[in-house]
């Protein structure tokens, strides 16, 4: 809003992970006028757009809709914009000749539009912003665990951590793993603290991402979509074969259903990168890859069964794999809003060899290779094999164990060892480490 480039902004996350509300609290918050547009709800409204004069368009609405705009003090929402992309095209018109006027768009599958677009979309004159599903140190915000997350804030190597935060931070982490970081699913989890609640909100949530599908009957089918979303939770932490998915289908119409859910954002990719130089990107190979879903509240409840309160207690049948769907999903949130979040992992490609390192992240202009571990140990040969193949000065491990800086002397690099419940700090602590080096 205090943008004096200020352009049209999207705002770009998957269904139900807060746009709406997010722009309906700006407004309030901000004290400007909101002027709703949603065209799923009156597809009329999309004739308020048919001039390519953004004064006639306000005045169109005005008379339609009996309010009064002030475009200082106001917000101009498009919501559900995908029901009607080419409305996308006007948005230069508010760029170049009402730039006073704050414009945002967001809209369900909104991905789906802008990937297959048949309009002149104007380059240059919108801007746009992910959202993502809460972090686990959102969670604890909003659950009141203030303290515990201004600990992690204040945190610098060489503290002591006290085994009972150290405790009580990862009890809060199994819960996370739980209950994720949807805003319908998180909201409730706060007023009523019942994982019954959560998890029939969960399975909600899933089932309207399935009935989503059915509108994009000439994409792909609905079935297939859905095989691929029931899969991802028994795939996490596996490389990726097509016939782990659906064994009948030919692989072609699997790509083409994974494509779409991760445009939709309801799957991501983790995409093998070289990881020679920067960016990574630059050397990637889609031919390797490995999945997650958009949360782990949803993968968790996805696989089955309610949980409850001994769940922190409970040793669960794929801890790796959850690990690296909570450590993947952290990872995506440590960026600025305005950079499209990607995953990027390592694996030997050469035949018979089984080295394959879980993430590898970039920082500033270093590379960092991510390994994960669920416990507080575990064997590292293919970060080390990794290392030794690569240079790089530094690697990272996520694990059940306090925070550590230790020198791997054999292999030439320092290992940055954090708790998993400190991902979110992942770019402070790397900066004393390579300050320090």
């Amino acid at each position: 809003l205090n943008k004096k480039d200020r352009k049209p902004l999207i705002i770009r996350g998957a269904r139900q992970v807060g746009k709406t509300w997010l722009v309906r609290e700006l407004a309030k918050k901000c004290k400007k006028q909101v002027i709703e547009i949603n065209f799923e709800k009156n597809l009329g409204y999309k004739d308020f757009f048919s001039s390519n004069n953004p004064y006639d368009m306000i005045s169109i609405i005005e008379v339609a809709m009996n309010v009064s705009i002030d475009p200082s003090d106001a917000i101009l929402f498009l919501d559900e914009v995908q029901v009607v992309p080419e409305i996308l095209s006007k948005l230069r018109w508010f760029a170049e000749e009402m730039p006073h006027l704050p414009v945002i768009a967001t809209g369900s599958l909104l991905d789906f539009v802008l990937n297959d677009h048949k309009f002149s979309m104007p380059v240059g004159r919108i801007s746009y912003l992910y959202l993502e599903p809460f972090s686990f140190e959102e969670f604890l915000e909003v659950t009141d665990n203030d303290k515990l997350l201004d600990y992690i804030h204040a945190y610098e190597f060489g503290q002591n951590v006290p085994d009972i935060l150290h405790q009580q931070l990862l009890d809060l982490l199994k819960y996370y793993r739980v209950i994720g970081g949807m805003p319908a699913v998180l909201g409730n989890w706060v007023d009523n603290r019942s994982l019954l609640e959560v998890n029939q909100i969960q399975h909600d949530l899933l089932t309207t991402y399935i009935e989503d599908f059915a509108k994009y009957p000439t994409r792909i089918m609905k079935d297939l979509l859905n095989d691929v979303m029931k899969a991802v939770p028994n795939l996490l932490g596996k490389k990726c074969k097509y016939s782990l998915i659906n064994a009948d289908v030919k692989s072609d119409a699997l790509k083409n259903a994974i494509d779409l859910l991760g445009q939709a954002r309801l799957v991501h990719k983790i995409i093998f990168t070289d990881a020679n130089s920067v960016p990574l990107a630059a050397q990637t190979n889609n031919r390797y890859f490995k999945l997650i879903l958009n949360d782990i509240g949803l993968a968790m409840a996805s696989m089955g069964g309610v949980a409850s309160d001994n769940i922190i207690h409970t040793q669960l049948s794929n801890e790796g794999g959850l690990s690296e769907q909570f450590v993947g999903q952290q990872i995506r949130t440590l960026d600025p809003f305005h950079i499209d979040p990607k995953l990027f992992y390592w694996t030997n490609p050469k035949y018979g060899s089984e080295a394959e390192v879980d993430y590898v992240i970039q920082y500033q202009h270093h590379i960092v290779p991510v390994e994960v571990k669920s416990g507080s140990s575990g064997h590292l040969r293919s970060l080390h094999s990794m290392m030794s193949k690569k240079n790089h000065q530094v690697a990272l491990r996520f694990n059940a164990d306090v925070p550590s800086v230790t020198n791997i002397q054999e292999y030439n690099y320092t290992l940055v060892s954090l708790p998993q419940y400190m991902v979110g700090q992942t770019y402070r602590l790397l900066e004393s480490v390579f300050y320090a080096i």
